[in-house]
Formats: C-alpha cells, sequence, structure tokens
C-alpha cells in the first residue's frame, strides 16, 4: 500500500491509471472524491486494476463528519477484501475507531495538515489543533500520538530544548498508547519518546510493535531505521529505510532520510547520487540539502558543502542548527574566521535562549578545538541533547574517537564504539 503523501501527488495528474500503477510499481490504483455538506460527508471510492483500467469495485459512503476516521478504516479493509490482500491478523482485527465530535475530528485533521508541512511553524500550528482535539475528546488516541510526534520535530530541529519538549513527548505518547494500543501511530509515537531518552531496547520494541500493527506505515519504518542506524546495524537501517520508501516513495523526508541513512554508513557517493534524486521532487525542500552538504565535508569537497549549507540557511536562517552547518562548513573549508563569528554568535545567544551544547562541540572539532568539543561534549550528555543518539557513528566527532573521554560518552550512552578498522 502507497501512503498518501505519495499518492497525493497524482491528485491533479493527468496521466492515466496504467501510468500510474507503472511508476508506483502497484496493481491497484484507488480513485476517490470527497463532497461536505454541512456535518455530512459523502465518498465515493473506485477500484481500478492498472494493467487494463478495469474498474473492479466502487461504493459509496454517507457517514456523518464524527465518523471520518473510522470511515478510512472502513474502506481499507473494504478494498482489501476485493483486491483479496491478506491484512496482517494485527490490523485486520483491530477495532473500528469512531469519535463522536466532529469539532474534535476536525480539529484533528487540520493538525495532520500542518504536520505534513514538516516546517517549525507547521508543528507549532498542529500542536494547537491536536490540542484542541484532545480538549474536545479527552480519548483521542491519535491526536496525542500526533501532539507527541509535533513535539519531537521541534526537539530534532533545536526549535525546543530537551528538558522542555521531550517530557511533553514521552507524555503525549504514553497516552497515545493508554487510548490506542491497537494504533501503529501510538506505539511509532513511543518509539521516539524512548529513542530520546535513549532507550534502546525499549525504542526497538515500539518500533517492531508499529510495524507490525501496520507494516505499510512509512513513518515507523524511517523511525526504525535511525535507531540501527545509530547502533552501527547499517545492513537493517538500509533494509527498514528501504521499506519506507517502498510504501512512500516520493515523500520528501523519506528520500532526505536515505540520504541520512547514506551518511552515516559512510557511503558518500551513493547518498549525493540519493541527493541529486531527490532534489529531482523538490529541489527546495531544506532537509536534503542539509544532508547532502554534511556528505560533501567528508568528502572534502568544502565549496559544494559550503553552497549547500547556505541553502539550509536561506531557508531557515534562524536556526541553531543551520548556523551549525554553516560554521561547520566554512571551518572545514578554511574560512575559520566566519566560523568563529558564528560561534561567537552562537554562544551569545545560548545566554538568552536554547543552543545545544552539542552544536557547539561540533564547531570546536571543525576548528581543531578537541579538548573545547569534549567538553561540550560532556554538557550536552547532562542536558541530554537529542544529537547525542548518534556519536557513536557520527563521522565529523572522528577526531575524539581515540580520547578516553569520548569513549566514555559513548559507554554511557549505551552505543557500540566504531572499532579503528571501520572508522
Amino acid at each position: 500500500m502507497i501512503a498518501r503523501t505519495t499518492s497525493m501527488v497524482y491528485k491533479h495528474t493527468s496521466k492515466s491509471v496504467q501510468q500510474i500503477g507503472q511508476e508506483l510499481g502497484v496493481d491497484y490504483v484507488l480513485e476517490s472524491s470527497v463532497r461536505r455538506d454541512g456535518d455530512q460527508v459523502r465518498i465515493t471510492t473506485q477500484l481500478i486494476r492498472a494493467r487494463d483500467q478495469v474498474h473492479v469495485w466502487a461504493h459509496n459512503y454517507d457517514r456523518h463528519i464524527s465518523g471520518s476516521i473510522a470511515l478510512q478504516e472502513e474502506v481499507a479493509k473494504a478494498v482489501a477484501e476485493q483486491i483479496e490482500v491478506k491484512l496482517s491478523p494485527a490490523y485486520a482485527s483491530r477495532p473500528i475507531r469512531s469519535h463522536p465530535d466532529p469539532q474534535a475530528t476536525e480539529a484533528y485533521l487540520r493538525g495532520r495538515y500542518f504536520g505534513n508541512q514538516f516546517t517549525p511553524e507547521g508543528y507549532r500550528k498542529a500542536i494547537i489543533y491536536f490540542q484542541q482535539a484532545i480538549d474536545r475528546d479527552s480519548g483521542f488516541a491519535e491526536a496525542y500520538s500526533g501532539l507527541a510526534d509535533s513535539y519531537r520535530f521541534l526537539v530534532v530541529t533545536d526549535t525546543v530544548s530537551p528538558s522542555e519538549g521531550s517530557p511533553k513527548i514521552a507524555d503525549a505518547a504514553r497516552r497515545a498508547v493508554l487510548l490506542g494500543d491497537d494504533l501503529a501511530e501510538s506505539h511509532n509515537s513511543l518509539a521516539n519518546a524512548m529513542m530520546d531518552q535513549w532507550d534502546w531496547t525499549g525504542n526497538e520494541k515500539e518500533s517492531k510493535r508499529a510495524i507490525a500493527l501496520n507494516p505499510s506505515y512509512s513513518y515507523a519504518h524511517r523511525i526504525y531505521a535511525a535507531l540501527l542506524a545509530a547502533e552501527r546495524r547499517h545492513g537493517e537501517a538500509w533494509e527498514q529505510i528501504n521499506e519506507a520508501m517502498r510504501t512512500d516513495p516520493l515523500s520528501l523526508p523519506n528520500n532526505a532520510e536515505v540520504v541520512r541513512t547514506l551518511y552515516y554508513a559512510r557511503d558518500y557517493d551513493r547518498a549525493i547520487l540519493q541527493a541529486q534524486r531527490a532534489m529531482q521532487l523538490d529541489p527546495a525542500y531544506y532537509r536534503t540539502h542539509f544532508w547532502l552538504g554534511r556528505v560533501y565535508a567528508q568528502k572534502h569537497m568544502y565549496r559544494e558543502a559550503i553552497a549547500e549549507s547556505e541553502t539550509v540557511f536561506k531557508a531557515t536562517p534562524e536556526s541553531n542548527l543551520a548556523l551549525t552547518e554553516m560554521a561547520y562548513s566554512l571551518a572545514t573549508g578554511g574560512r575559520r574566521a566566519e566560523a568563529r563569528a558564528i560561534l561567537r554568535r552562537l554562544k551569545g545567544r545560548s545566554k538568552n535562549a536554547f543552543v545545544p551544547a552539542y552544536n557547539l562541540a561540533i564547531i570546536h572539532v571543525a576548528l581543531n578545538e578537541n579538548d573545547a568539543a569534549l567538553k561540550y561534549l560532556q554538557q550536552g550528555y547532562v542536558e541530554h541533547d537529542w544529537a547525542m543518539l548518534v556519536i557513536a557513528v557520527e563521522p565529523r566527532l572522528d577526531p575524539l574517537r581515540s580520547t578516553p573521554g569520548f569513549r566514555e560518552l559513548v559507554a554511557k550512552v549505551a552505543l557500540p564504539m566504531p572499532r579503528r578498522s571501520e572508522q
């Protein structure tokens, strides 16, 4: 089953069903239309066989807006029966969920819309709508999951500190599981929370549970791939990110995450090729440029690395991450004075706002100031910077790997230390 992110690319296409099927590698295409009259919704669906464009099934659904989430489940199972797809037992047997308050459902859907923009501003708006849904329906498991995922994005983009965001992620994720133990989304949110707590065993358990509940849930494969990469299980990480791509091949986050997976596996040439393919989907998506800049720096292609960092900085000029990437590229490219200016800017900002100590460490490494870098990494451990989870595999930290202090930090985070031959 192909995810919504990819299928929505064809919303206004003039391509034939046969051509779409060939591009996506699918045998059937489901077309649908939605009409709304007040609180009533009519969904018209038709299942088309791609190879000959034969309509094999069609149906209309008339429902109250409050049942829209349950209706998605109903349609999915009806289509699966028509094409004789055997769903996983956990997914097929889970109960149909409904939410009686139409305004809660609408708030939830608005939250997902803004979350799908994959920007800090979008996720801040998403949080407002998810909270509105919860305020109206305290049993809305999907809204709690959305709330957890939104705070997680703000933490990993250094928009909010782990001390502020991580407790909110954990609380919302646990509520999601308590209210919706049968939902892949709930367990994936909890997997995220456990990753932030460096609970690798718990993270893997919840990731596997999410995938078992819904093998087509692309985001769960993506999160599991991130864990596996951090643990140096690069072959398994590659399998998981490919599963994410199989179910949602046109997802911009998925495509950027392939570059990330290859970066941590130190497969830089393939990472560059993947980034070039990803930019054909959307050349402006800054996360692709973010990872490509890191790859170029490790390839000693400093001019290209600086150019990619400049693209990220233009897209998110106030971002701590963007400033860090810019400083690292400049320092490794020989423009140390400019890198130091950014470092001073970030340290000044840290007096009144959140700036991860990990980011300052990365810049000091690029400036060949390893003692200062290690000091900030130790601070990052104390402050539980989310990026500490990749210290065992981060190529930029290689100059510190032989030092006892660094090896002690890796052990504290309970990650495997690379052997010298693998660095």
